[in-house]
């Protein structure tokens, strides 16, 4: 069965490539069994089948580090072997005596004690000397060791491979935070400022304000296409992942898509209003002129209240850039707002592309997996239908037709759509440029 170009097993015929079937053990999503690190999040060895048993049982039960050796966590190279790790760190510790003051204490006590013992020198108290000095310097020898195997384990276990889609992500999500709460700031202060004084005085200050909204709206409109761009590559891998695991029931991945599908239309709405926001100086602008022909209480809620930057809007939603929910929930500004925003139908997808048409590849793509979504229910009806066959009293024919059935039952673990699964290495040069444009 062909989609948009693209290629579905049904029964005997098969695709070019399998879909993935490996995941990352942090953003889960769809990776080779070999992959050195995860395509989206970075995370390095992202496939936990990977890992050796002492791995496993840290991830499942993660050991504690001595507090007292807690910068290790920090300063511990996890491209050093154990051995190599525990000598630089050993040599950092000791030659800090304000930390490693009860280790040296302790050792002296220990070499002062045996040589005693050895001339023997004043029996017992080179015998107290001895041992208390072995107690202490093997305790902290232990400790030590001990926290230097937890935190190369711990950075090994959290190494990055680079730069990748969701570190991108999660810092133009935090610069557009601080840019909204910038643009709030010059709007409120604007609209707060008695407009009533000298003309030169005045108008000095309306250049400045407005230059400054200006200035920000236009950022905010950059980030806004690195922010579509981003969003968009791991909608796709997300939706990939969904399709792809084998063990999500076909119920869970059409509530799964279905939900992807208002995600992609939250994230294009969103990505209008950003595009939208420099009417807000627009509107300061003419507020200054005089031509609104408002007062500054109705203008500021035209420039303030009106665009969704109030002081108590979705603006102060909560964001958190984490690993949570993926691939099911793409974290992003004001998530909840733009989804309870969105209209009961599809958004009008040509109308959308004819006037963003940034717009348009993830436009195609909502369409893409609409399709598969509709397929989708196909397949799950059929699961039921197939289970009512098989569930009849033994009779041979119905059980052959029940097989017959079910012949279709995984054909979406063939799909093989390059955009939503890209190659890592066309996927790595997309995030350089990504992240080259953010420090430009």
């Amino acid at each position: 069965m062909i989609i948009a170009g693209k290629c579905f097993r049904i029964g005997g015929m098969t695709s070019k490539n399998a879909m993935l079937s490996n995941f990352c053990r942090q953003c889960h999503t769809a990776v080779t069994s070999k992959a050195a690190a995860c395509p989206l999040c970075g995370l390095a060895r992202p496939v936990y089948n990977n890992l050796n048993p002492i791995e496993k049982e840290y991830l499942a039960n993660p050991p504690s580090v001595p507090a007292k050796f807690h910068h290790l966590c920090e300063t511990i190279n996890p491209n050093l072997s154990l051995a190599g790790n525990m000598l630089v760190e050993f040599g950092k510790y000791v030659s800090n005596p304000g930390q490693s003051w009860l280790f040296i204490v302790a050792f002296l006590a220990l070499l002062l004690g045996g040589g005693m013992m050895v001339l023997h020198v004043l029996f017992p108290l080179s015998f107290m000397l001895f041992w208390g000095g072995m107690v202490f310097s093997a305790y902290d020898a232990v400790q030590f060791s001990r926290a230097a195997a937890v935190s190369l384990l711990v950075r090994r276990l959290q190494m990055r491979g680079g730069s990748s889609p969701y570190s991108v992500h999660f810092r133009i999500e935090e610069q557009l935070t601080q840019m909204f709460s910038s643009l709030q700031l010059v709007l409120n202060s604007f609209f707060d400022k008695n407009w009533s004084g000298p003309q030169m005085e005045m108008q000095a200050a309306a250049e400045s304000f407005l230059q400054a909204a200006k200035t920000i709206t236009a950022r905010i409109q950059k980030f806004a296409q690195l922010s579509l761009e981003t969003s968009s590559i791991i909608w796709r891998n997300n939706v990939y992942a969904i399709v792809a695991d084998p063990k999500t029931t076909y119920q869970e991945k059409v509530v799964a898509i279905a939900n992807k599908i208002r995600e992609a239309e939250a994230i294009i709405m969103r990505f209008r209003w950003m595009m939208r926001l420099d009417q807000t100086w627009q509107i300061m602008e003419r507020h200054v002129s005089g031509e609104t022909g408002f007062n500054s209480s109705q203008d500021r809620r035209a420039a303030v209240n009106e665009t969704f930057l109030g002081p108590h809007g979705p603006l102060t939603e909560a964001y958190y850039g984490n690993f949570e929910h993926v691939p099911f929930e793409l974290p992003f500004r004001m998530r909840f707002f733009w989804h309870q925003q969105l209209p009961p139908h599809p958004l009008p997808a040509e109308e959308l592309a004819a006037e963003l048409p940034q717009t348009r590849e993830l436009l195609e793509s909502i369409e893409q997996v609409r399709r598969l979504k509709t397929k989708l229910e196909e397949q799950m009806i059929l699961d039921c239908t197939a289970l009512a066959v098989s569930n009849a009293a033994g009779q041979e024919s119905t059980a052959l037709e029940a097989r017959d059935i079910q012949r279709f039952q995984l054909y979406s673990q063939y799909l093989d759509i390059p955009k939503f699964q890209p190659d890592s290495e066309e996927l790595q040069n997309r995030v350089d440029r990504l992240k080259a444009q953010l420090k430009v």
